[in-house]
């Protein structure tokens, strides 16, 4: 199901059934853990001696070794299709490994040693496959709903822009998955002002293209123009910076520009970065800046927005 191809109904696909079928893997995982502690506390309450003989012995240890095979197997075709239901199931082998070697223990411990501990050990396994179980729903849960993406993926699209040196700076990066194959994401790229806008059409188009067949993601690109040599610009600029450094708590800005207003008037638009921790609400610090730059320039207004949940660190120019 989750190899079916998008259609009118479902445009990003049908990858996310990867999550749900491997939620379902987690559930009964968690049913059968919760059996083992049924079954465990009878066994600890009544207790009783187990006899291994070498048929069982081998057949334990045929099965731990089985299983151990099964596991690297589902790792590794989970890790090579990017299936997140062949990576439970290996999760489920893993577990299926420790419950058998628990049996294992408990049996030669009742046999040669004399120890009835087989209620105690399966409690033990019990719990850890509820654990396990719950953890990996946890984790397809995130999935679905839609988690913050790996600071090793996000490293790496900005890695790619990077690369480019004919663009002055970008922000404002966001992904989105909808399946391990099927991500989107979407950036916004400062460019040279002066540039006609087929420079900028072909410049964008071109790094687009780039990451569909490098990194297989589909890219939307916004143009900030920058406009680099305006006096005007660069003066504020170093002045709303320095108003953002005195106010502190981390706070930096990007996407920097001055439009005209009526009655001579001036409209600063920027973007500010906003930490997690930061603790005072957008419209504060909004009448806090605007403010401190009325101080210096009375003409002015400002239109603000706040970033609170954009990935990596900016790489810009203004």
């Amino acid at each position: 199901m989750a190899g079916m191809r998008a259609d009118r109904g479902h445009p990003y696909g049908h990858e996310r059934f990867e999550y749900i079928s491997g939620m379902l893997v987690s559930m009964l995982m968690i049913f059968a853990g919760l059996d083992f502690v049924q079954s465990s506390i009878e066994k600890i309450q009544n207790p009783t001696a187990d006899n291994i003989t070498l048929i069982v012995l081998v057949t334990l240890v045929a099965s731990i070794l089985i299983k151990l095979w099964q596991n690297l197997f589902y790792k590794e075709m989970g890790a090579t299709i990017e299936s997140d239901t062949l990576k439970t199931t290996a999760l489920d082998s893993q577990t299926d490994v420790v419950a058998t070697f628990a049996v294992l223990v408990s049996a030669c411990l009742s046999q040669f040693a004399h120890l009835n501990i087989d209620g105690w050990i399966g409690l033990f396994v019990a719990l850890y496959l509820i654990y396990e179980g719950v953890d990996s729903i946890r984790g397809s849960v995130n999935n679905l709903v839609g988690s913050r993406p790996s600071e090793e993926e996000v490293q790496r699209y900005t890695d790619q822009l990077s690369t480019y040196d004919e663009i002055l700076g970008f922000h404002d990066l966001m992904i989105h998955h909808y399946g391990p194959t099927q991500i989107f994401a979407t950036v916004h790229i400062e460019l040279d002002s002066r540039w006609s806008l087929d420079q900028a059409h072909e410049t964008i188009d071109k790094i687009e293209r780039d990451f569909q067949k490098d990194l297989n993601v589909e890219l939307v690109a916004h143009i900030d123009p920058i406009d680099i040599d305006d006096r005007l610009t660069a003066e504020m600029y170093e002045r709303l910076q320095a108003i953002i450094k005195s106010i502190g708590g981390g706070l930096h800005t990007h996407d920097f520009h001055i439009e005209h207003g009526p009655h001579h008037t001036r409209i600063v638009q920027f973007d500010v970065v906003v930490p997690d921790d930061y603790p005072e609400d957008d419209k504060t610090l909004n009448l806090r800046i605007l403010a401190d730059l009325r101080r210096y320039y009375p003409n002015v207004t400002t239109e603000i927005d706040f970033d609170h949940n954009y990935m990596g660190h900016d790489h810009t120019v203004l």
